[in-house]
């Protein structure tokens, strides 16, 4: 099994196929071009079991068609000289938060659509991304020893175009090597560029190829699966119970009434800081604004949003894209033919996740400032992680072991936490910790 893994096979058979030995083996160079493998009773009077298997015809990969851009190409000049023509208190004099929103879309992907090339698609001449220009030239200089050697088919060309052949294999390597370990040394900085390239050397490509409903029928038709993926998605969330708005809970007694959350201070200095942050290399939204413009044109960009952001706090309304996502749905583990088996990863608005983040902020400083945050509490905490509650933990155990007490541990893991938070009690408990939330403020 070690020399299976070590050259990158997969063995697909898990149950004994003999007695209670798995002595049979189901082995493939690609993970997931076998479904479904069952083993049944052995045909005629041989003592190994049947394996029956499904196998995966469908491993083309998806086309997709839709309009990419190169953001990194982009015109930053012209761009910035389009939105400095804009005078945004005027244009947005008198129109509601949705209409700016909109109107603030249009304009963007107008100018996208001016200044940004459309991203080339050149999977089929793409070249390794660890050659370098000497290595082009080696390589350059051996497809030439070989045309010469085909030419005049002497021996001491082909001596010649071996020795330059074997220079070039020797530079390959060297390339290879030393691009990876850039790369494993940046992984932490840039870890895009790092799984991108181990990607890109696999075989086959990771995608969904089929799925299996509650009937037990093979999908293999995308948009099935696509709808399959939606229910399932769908299914986990809480459904609330409205009456929760007629429950009010017990008021925090540490946080007096006058020291309530009850507004957020917007300001282009604030704005700003927060687009100049922003990770560019990122994916955007449905809206398709890139966190690379925003960042670029952060200056420009910051009347407009500043005055986009202040009005949907006031008002309590979002623009109907900053409601929408693309769902990516990612592996975790087991079967990949079963939709349990997936998380939804959703790509939202960028320009939405700005607010999101000072909205964030808003609220964490309230809570820090009235010690309304338990010691215990570690994650999403600045200064803290998985590892300052580690050696807590750690510590905490090991002083009682040192005193000769027992210490046990019970482990929970609440199933897709985040998908089942009911938002109406989430607002119920964020009001009674004194942020002020206007939907659900009673009496």
């Amino acid at each position: 099994m070690d020399i299976i893994s070590g050259i990158h096979l997969y063995q697909h058979v898990l149950e004994p196929t003999r007695d209670n030995n798995i002595l049979d083996l189901l082995l493939t160079s690609e993970e997931n071009v076998i479904n479904r493998v069952e083993i049944r009773a052995p045909i005629s009077n041989s003592d190994h079991n049947a394996i029956f298997f499904s196998v995966v015809l469908n491993t083309g990969q998806y086309e997709d068609n839709s309009v990419k851009y190169a953001f990194h190409k982009t015109d930053f000049r012209k761009f910035r000289d389009g939105i400095l023509e804009v005078d945004w208190e005027r244009e947005f004099c008198n129109l509601s938060v949705i209409e700016m929103t909109e109107r603030f879309n249009t304009f963007m992907m107008d100018k996208i659509k001016e200044c940004v090339p459309l991203l080339k698609n050149s999977r089929n001449r793409r070249v390794p991304k660890w050659m370098t220009n000497a290595v082009k030239q080696l390589r350059r200089k051996k497809e030439r020893m070989w045309k010469k050697y085909k030419m005049s088919g002497l021996y001491t060309d082909y001596e010649e175009y071996k020795v330059v052949r074997n220079i070039a294999t020797q530079g390959y390597k060297v390339a290879i090597k030393s691009f990876e370990t850039k790369l494993a040394k940046n992984v932490k900085n840039d870890p895009k560029s790092f799984y991108s390239y181990l990607n890109s050397s696999k075989q086959e490509k990771d995608g969904i190829k089929s799925l299996i409903n509650a009937k037990k029928e093979l999908i293999i038709d995308k948009e099935l699966m696509c709808n399959m993926f939606n229910e399932f998605f769908n299914s986990v969330f809480t459904d609330e119970n409205m009456d929760m708005r007629n429950v009010k809970l017990e008021e925090n007694k540490k946080v007096d009434r006058k020291d309530y959350l009850y507004d957020l201070e917007i300001t282009d200095q604030s704005v700003f800081a927060k687009l100049k942050k922003l990770k560019v290399n990122k994916a955007a939204g449905i809206d398709n604004i890139s966190p690379k413009l925003l960042c670029e044109l952060a200056d420009v960009l910051v009347k407009p949003l500043t005055i986009i952001y202040k009005a949907s706090i006031d008002t309590g309304l979002v623009h109907q894209s900053w409601k929408q996502a693309n769902v990516i749905p990612i592996f975790k583990s087991g079967s990949k033919n079963q939709v349990s088996n997936y998380r939804p990863v959703s790509l939202t608005s960028v320009v939405c996740k700005v607010l999101e983040s000072m909205i964030k902020d808003c609220i964490e400083q309230y809570l820090i400032k009235h010690d309304l945050i338990e010691i215990t509490q570690h994650g999403f905490v600045k200064s803290k992680s998985c590892l300052t509650n580690l050696l807590e933990f750690f510590e905490y155990c090991a002083n009682h072991l040192d005193t000769g007490s027992a210490v046990d541990a019970i482990y929970l893991d609440f199933q897709k936490a985040f998908d089942k938070v009911p938002h109406m009690r989430l607002l119920l408990k964020l009001d009674s910790l004194g942020v002020y939330v206007e939907s659900c403020t009673i009496g």
